[in-house]
C-alpha cells in the first residue's frame, strides 16, 4: 500500500486519480512536479530591448543586467533597437556564443546558470539616456547656412547705409 508523505509529489493513475495504494505498471504511472528552471543573468546595453519568447525583459540593475530564471526547454530570443540608436554593431550572445536576432536557444536541465546579453548599440542622435550631449561634433550644415545668412544680412545692411549717405 502507498503512504502519503507530506510535501511529496502526487502520483496519478491513467484516469488522473491520485494513486493511494499500488501505483500499477510503469505505463500507467504519472507524476506532477514543478518544471525545472535555470538561474542566470540577462544584460541589455543602452538603446536595446531584449525579448524572451516575445515578452519584453526588463533589467533591474543600474548596469542594464538582471537576474532571471528560464525554464528548461527552448526559448526564442530577439531584440529591438530604440529610436535614436544604431543597432548595426549589436552582438547578441548566449553563454558566450554569438546568436542571431530571433534565434532559438535551448536551456538544459544540466545547466547550472546562463548568461544572455545584447550590447553594442551606438547613440546616433548625439544625446544619451541621461539627457547630456554626446560631445561637440563640430559644425553641421545648418551651422554653415546660418553663418552665410548672417554675413549676407550684414553686407546688405552696409550697402543700404552707403546708399542712404549718398542721398
Amino acid at each position: 500500500t502507498g503512504v502519503a508523505i507530506p510535501g511529496a509529489y502526487d502520483w496519478y493513475d491513467a484516469n488522473g486519480d491520485v494513486a493511494k495504494r499500488a501505483i500499477g505498471t510503469p505505463e500507467q504511472v504519472y507524476i506532477e512536479f514543478d518544471p525545472a528552471v535555470v538561474n542566470g543573468t540577462v544584460t541589455n546595453g543602452a538603446g536595446i530591448d531584449i525579448f524572451i519568447d516575445g515578452a519584453l525583459f526588463y533589467s533591474t540593475n543600474n548596469d542594464g543586467s538582471a537576474n532571471a530564471q528560464l525554464s528548461v526547454g527552448t526559448h526564442r530570443i530577439s531584440y529591438e533597437i530604440r529610436a535614436g540608436w544604431d543597432g548595426s554593431n549589436v552582438v547578441l550572445t548566449f553563454n558566450g556564443q554569438t546568436i542571431q536576432n530571433g534565434d532559438t536557444i535551448t536551456v538544459t536541465a544540466d545547466m547550472t546558470s546562463f548568461t544572455l546579453s545584447a550590447t553594442g548599440a551606438i547613440n546616433s542622435t548625439g544625446t544619451s539616456d541621461t539627457g547630456s550631449t554626446g560631445g561637440d561634433d563640430g559644425l553641421g550644415l545648418t551651422d554653415y547656412l546660418l553663418i552665410v545668412l548672417v554675413v549676407l544680412i550684414v553686407v546688405m545692411a552696409i550697402i543700404v547705409a552707403i546708399r542712404l549717405m549718398r542721398s
